[in-house]
């Protein structure tokens, strides 16, 4: 990234602090609030014994939290609209700036993601490599072990894997779809923990980027504005 791009960053973090980030959590608890209102006042109204005052509660806590966001949201956005209207008076930035680095900084939050999403089929492939070649192993050697054993050694060990398996008070499909959703877990937990990454990484640069939209915008009507006045 440019320098210029950390000098807007750091102007940007001046004038709005935390980026917006801090109303954003708030609103989305207050989100999370309605939602523990609507689980709430769904189990009071199944349960046996209904309790009118507490499903009243959550009702009223539910409503409160649909409100409230609706506020904070359009608190959000007015905020947002002021502080970049503001940033966008600056003589630091003008239209061309804003425009060269938003292009910026959409090529590098494209290129991170790339190279994300290639990261995470490199190691996803390594994984069922690695899977594959264990597997391979553990059947090479219950076959040398079937050729090599004697048929004593054989039936106590088969002793052994049933009573293990009768302990287990598992069925052989459960146990088969059990391991296979380990497996799958596996790899989902490694596409989710790329992505992850990758979001860490452009968290900042996204946020920059939402509001050099913004300040695009201001700067467009501006222009606007004094071509108007200076036709009149």
């Amino acid at each position: 990234m440019s320098n210029y791009y950390y000098l807007v960053k750091k102007r940007i973090s001046a004038t709005y602090d935390l980026l917006g980030w801090g109303d954003k959590v708030f609103y989305y608890f207050i989100m999370f609030i309605g939602l523990v209102a609507v689980i709430g006042f769904f189990n009071t109204s199944q349960s046996y014994k209904q309790d009118e005052a507490t499903g009243l509660f959550y009702l009223g806590l539910g409503f409160a939290s649909y409100f409230g966001s609706k506020y904070w949201r359009n608190r959000i956005a007015k905020e947002r609209w002021e502080k970049t209207k503001k940033f966008s008076q600056d003589d630091f930035v003008t239209l061309d700036s804003v425009n060269s680095l938003i292009d910026e900084l959409e090529k590098s939050l494209s290129s991170l993601k790339t190279v994300s999403q290639w990261a995470v089929g490199v190691l996803t492939t390594l994984i069922v490599l690695i899977s594959t070649l264990m597997g391979n192993a553990i059947f090479k050697v219950i076959d040398i072990a079937l050729k090599v054993l004697k048929d004593e050694d054989i039936e106590k060990i088969s002793d052994i894997f049933v009573k293990e398996y009768n302990n287990s008070g598992s069925s052989i499909f459960e146990i088969i779809l059990g391991n296979a959703g380990n497996l799958l877990l596996l790899f989902v937990s490694l596409i989710a923990l790329g992505y992850f990454a990758f979001s860490t990484l452009s968290f900042i640069k996204k946020q920059v980027l939402g509001l050099l939209y913004d300040v695009r915008y201001h700067l467009l009507l501006k222009s606007t504005a004094d071509e108007n006045d200076s036709e009149m």
